[in-house]
């Protein structure tokens, strides 16, 4: 029996989160104000991306990859099928098709060899992906240098769902740096209701932001300014490894 526990769903809330949203909540600004600006900044900064969108929530952040990516009807995503349904609703949400490819049971994660198999078999019939959604499951990164590879090989945008993976590295660098295309979120099960949840950051969708200036979609995907205002500062960072000292036991009994 494993001698540490975090409940799925318990919030870590001190005063200094109540602070932080009190103060945006006096300010002029509760939607697009400066809180988001900063917020996008120093997560593309911790990322090591050139830029990042603040966005509502995580499935928003994987339809507007999608949407960056040029995803629409008669297109093709992949994905794994031991992930959140957003994973694979994004590419349903564009109207695309979704297929998936299984897990290697070892790491629960995308299987690079099963993907590059399917890869093969899907370019004999002309059936390759559009986009290829790779999952960090349980805050374990994937194989990515080799799902990276098979992008360049096969043309296709990755992206990367690293829902469970803030504050995880791959290869000496923050999780998604190599890919394409990153969705970065921390749900309350990993972070312990801290913000991140709501950032979605881009290494090379293109050589614009295009997520910036996506035509209406008829869906909001705005983020106020009281959410991410908990995710700036040193009190954030604190708290951050604060529960990753707290989760760290609980990975190496697993």
């Amino acid at each position: 029996m494993i001698p540490y526990s975090i409940p799925y769903g318990r919030q870590s809330i001190d005063q200094a989160d109540i602070d932080a949203v009190v103060e945006v909540l006096k300010s002029p600004w509760l939607t697009q104000g400066p809180t988001i600006e900063r917020f996008e900044a120093a997560m593309a900064e911790r990322c090591q991306a050139d830029f990042a969108v603040a966005v509502c929530n995580a499935t928003a952040a994987l339809h507007i990859a999608c949407l960056a990516a040029g995803l629409g009807p008669g297109d093709r995503l992949w994905t794994t099928p031991n992930t959140f349904v957003a994973s694979a609703n994004c590419g349903r949400y564009c109207g695309a098709d979704v297929d998936f490819v299984d897990i290697d049971p070892h790491t629960w994660n995308l299987d690079a060899g099963l993907l590059a198999q399917k890869l093969d078999a899907a370019e004999r019939v002309g059936k390759l992906p559009k986009v290829v959604v790779a999952v960090a499951f349980s805050g374990q990164s994937c194989d990515m240098q080799a799902i990276a590879g098979l992008a360049e090989r096969y043309a296709f945008t990755l992206i990367e769902d690293a829902a469970h993976a803030v504050g995880a590295s791959y290869d000496g660098r923050p999780v998604g740096c190599g890919a394409h295309a990153t969705m970065r979120a921390c749900r309350a099960l990993a972070s312990a209701a801290q913000p991140w949840h709501y950032q979605r950051s881009v290494a090379d969708v293109g050589t614009q932001p295009r997520a910036l200036v996506l035509p209406a979609t008829g869906v909001g995907f705005q983020l106020s300014d009281d959410r991410p205002a908990r995710g700036i500062g040193p009190f954030a960072v604190s708290q951050a490894r604060r529960f990753y000292r707290q989760a760290a036991p609980i990975g190496r009994a697993l």
